[in-house]
């Protein structure tokens, strides 16, 4: 495959992102981003992982709407 192509590719697959223009959406994204920062700068395991949990919940209620 060709640069151009790889180029043009990139392009078309940007085009299809859906962005969130709701305000609840981009509230929970931030929430859920905010989770998953302050798992990686957690402690220890156990603290990082109810961090994954809470963010994992948000996503999990944020599919079910």
């Amino acid at each position: 495959m060709g640069e151009k192509a790889l180029k043009s590719d990139a392009k078309t697959g940007h085009s299809q992102v859906r962005w969130l223009r709701v305000p609840e959406d981009q509230f929970i994204r931030t929430k859920i981003i905010r989770l998953l920062l302050q798992a990686l700068m957690a402690k220890n395991v156990w603290e990082a992982m109810e961090y994954l949990m809470a963010a994992r919940g948000l996503l999990k209620d944020y599919k079910g709407q």
